[in-house]
């Protein structure tokens, strides 16, 4: 069973290596720190920051999201401030032409700042949460992710 998730992300990786233009080298650079996402201690930010990429680049070529990253960090710089975010506000980030103006990926990410908030509310740390499931995210395919996502609008309306 293992062979074939190996194949399948392989298969992946060389899809979303044409798909985003940029050289080997560069595609390397940027890559690696998504090839192994081994369990490791990380801060909330640094989770809901990986959270919120997976957002944009679900259906958007890699490149465009990654040139446009500064921006969306700009309007959207962490889970606690995105979670209080007016309508006003939101208003004003779909009018910032150098946004991606995707209303059902802001609203997602939106949603899933206040997800992450109760998460972190309950567990302290997004890596307490993680740790609290018992489950290895470097040996399960079925991660403790899964019920974040089901929670969470990962994917949702892309």
């Amino acid at each position: 069973m293992t062979n074939n998730y190996i194949e399948i992300f392989s298969k992946l990786e060389n899809g979303v290596r044409k798909q985003s233009g940029l050289t080997e080298d560069l595609f390397a650079k940027n890559f690696s720190k998504f090839k192994n996402i081994a369990f490791r201690d990380r801060s909330d930010q640094e989770y809901f920051q990986i959270l919120k990429e997976i957002v944009f680049h679900s259906g958007f070529k890699a490149k465009i999201v990654n040139n446009k990253l500064n921006i969306i960090n700009k309007h959207l710089p962490d889970y606690e401030r995105i979670a209080g975010l007016s309508i006003a506000r939101i208003e004003k980030i779909m009018s910032d032409s150098q946004m991606i103006r995707n209303r059902r990926k802001i609203d997602g990410i939106i949603k899933n700042a206040k997800s992450f908030k109760e998460i972190i509310a309950r567990y302290a740390t997004f890596q307490r949460y993680l740790e609290s499931t018992g489950v290895c995210l470097t040996k399960n395919p079925k991660c403790s992710l899964c019920e974040l996502q089901q929670k969470c609008n990962f994917y949702q309306n892309h």
